[in-house]
């Protein structure tokens, strides 16, 4: 592929949104194309780059090293055309441009959260910005500020990487809870022995801390969303932390008990994370001066 056209830049768009959705199907409602279709685009993409660069069929999707090399050089090319976006739209100093922002999930419900009220001031300033939200766990949040595909994340952050800025934006309560039909959840009181045989499920990100607190060494699930781990609780077979904000709407209803909240509890900083150094459009300057 010795030049790039505008054709090429529309290929490895819809390569880039095949990856990201981790098959062909997947990505149909995304591209508002047909597999047929798609098929024709990858092959004509294979052709240019004249190598394969996926396999695709009943074993699943599978990048090739070819397609790993192609999707590496995709991402850093469409960085640096929205870089290039950014910088013109500087000029004249009107907002444009797109603003791609990661966070966690389930934090809606976290009056502390200042996101929602900095997008609504944000909105007032770049009205022909573009917003685009991902949620993610924290490590997919770290790497994917890193390599550029989102320009800033919220998450809890428990080791701090090089080349990422870390700054805290807010809290969030964590509280131990089980379901209302938990053997746990007449007693009053719970020793060390009692935590030790009991199910406990934890966020991968918030593993080390949760075992921590209850001085135990291994826990019974691990998963890496709130919304998960709340749904195992609610089962009734497992106990474990959850953000306090997003386990209210049940325990107002009496379907989760809190256990022990002046012994069992820690607090999460959130992190707004951004790329160290380099450029910083106006439009990422704009949303960080709004957060």
């Amino acid at each position: 592929m010795q030049q790039v056209s505008d054709i090429d830049l529309r290929l490895l768009q819809v390569f880039l949104t095949i990856v990201r959705c981790g098959s062909f199907a997947a990505a149909q409602p995304i591209l508002n194309i047909g597999q047929p279709t798609i098929s024709e685009h990858m092959n004509k993409l294979e052709s240019r780059v004249g190598a394969r660069l996926c396999e695709r069929g009943r074993g699943g999707f599978r990048l090739t090293e070819s397609g790993r090399q192609v999707h590496q050089a995709a991402l850093r090319l469409f960085n640096s055309i929205e870089d290039f976006r950014h910088e013109v739209s500087d000029i004249d100093k009107q907002l444009r441009g797109t603003l791609n922002i990661g966070m966690i999930d389930n934090t809606i419900t976290n009056m502390d959260s200042p996101l929602p009220s900095a997008i609504s001031r944000f909105n007032q300033r770049g009205r022909d910005v573009q917003i685009h939200i991902e949620v993610k766990p924290p490590l997919e949040l770290e790497q994917s500020v890193l390599h550029g595909r989102i320009h800033a994340a919220i998450g809890p952050y428990s080791v701090h990487i090089s080349g990422l800025d870390y700054r805290p934006v807010f809290e969030e309560k964590q509280l131990l809870y089980c379901s209302k039909n938990h053997p746990f959840a007449s007693l009053l009181r719970l020793d060390a022995k009692t935590i030790r045989d009991a199910r406990i499920v934890a966020r991968g990100y918030m593993h080390a801390v949760d075992l921590k607190v209850l001085g135990v060494s291994s826990s019974a699930a691990l998963i890496d969303n709130v919304e998960a781990q709340a749904m195992l609780i609610l089962t009734g077979q497992y106990i474990g932390f959850l953000p306090s904000h997003y386990a209210k709407q049940w325990v107002v209803k009496n379907e989760l008990i809190t256990l022990m909240p002046e012994k069992f509890h820690y607090s999460s900083s959130m992190e707004l994370i951004v790329k160290s150094g380099g450029f910083r459009s106006q439009v990422l300057q704009a949303f960080l001066d709004e957060l």
